[in-house]
């Protein structure tokens, strides 16, 4: 039986939906890698087998929206997400305190050696009522082969503390432990960017002669601008 318009549109539109929700997880995966853009739209137009290469502009769509919808995600599970990451961040700090203490312990340690030796082999003299032949000699190398143990004292792996600590504070950052750091912006010398005018009054009294003569220019130049 043939299928009418209304099927074919349906089927259409299912397929055409398929191909996007494919394309979107494969443009998550690759953006996570750090692929380009131009990387990505090769990508998924041969995972997906499509005849026309998908455009650069298709993957900046796609980008957009998986990019809102992690906004929207986030949002929604703000708290979620982070009881995980705190989760997750007390399991490495356990692995590592494990690793530390393993770090201190001390062992017995096997090294293990060879030596070749050179030697020479004399023939051995002939049997029975033969006379004796003439001793030959030649010459061999063999390999000595020997083990030394000694003890080692190990006082732990620093390196183990430092990641901890840095855990730590990415931890307490989480749980939102630490206050927000405050910065101020200054002038030279520490001085106030802006710094703020006074209203203080001066009288001529108070004023050098040199001052005086300054004033007097500046009053002088104004006034023949003025005219």
């Amino acid at each position: 039986m043939p299928l009418d318009g209304t099927e074919i549109n349906k089927r259409s539109t299912q397929k055409r939906r398929q191909i996007r929700e494919a394309r979107l997880q494969i443009v998550s995966e690759l953006r996570l890698q750090g692929k380009s853009v131009r990387q990505i739209a090769d990508a998924v137009t041969a995972r997906l087998q499509l005849k026309k290469k998908v455009s650069t502009g298709t993957i900046h769509s796609d980008l957009k929206l998986l990019l809102q919808q992690w906004r929207e995600d986030n949002n929604q599970n703000t708290e979620e997400w982070v009881q995980l990451e705190v989760a997750r961040v007390d399991m490495l700090i356990a692995e590592l305190y494990e690793a530390w203490e393993k770090s201190k312990k001390d062992y017995e340690r096997t090294r293990a050696s060879q030596e070749r030796r050179q030697l020479e082999i004399t023939d051995k003299e002939a049997e029975g009522n033969k006379p004796k032949a003439k001793a030959t000699k030649h010459p061999a190398s063999f390999l000595k082969q020997s083990q030394s143990r000694e003890n080692v004292i190990n006082y732990g792996n620093v390196g183990y503390i430092s990641e901890i600590r840095k855990l730590l504070e990415y931890r307490a950052k989480l749980l939102g432990l630490y206050a927000p750091d405050r910065k101020e912006v200054t002038g030279a010398n520490g001085q106030p960017l802006n710094p703020t005018t006074t209203n203080t009054t001066i009288t001529v009294e108070e004023l050098t002669d040199d001052e005086l003569a300054t004033l007097y220019a500046i009053a002088a130049k104004r006034d023949k601008k003025a005219q």
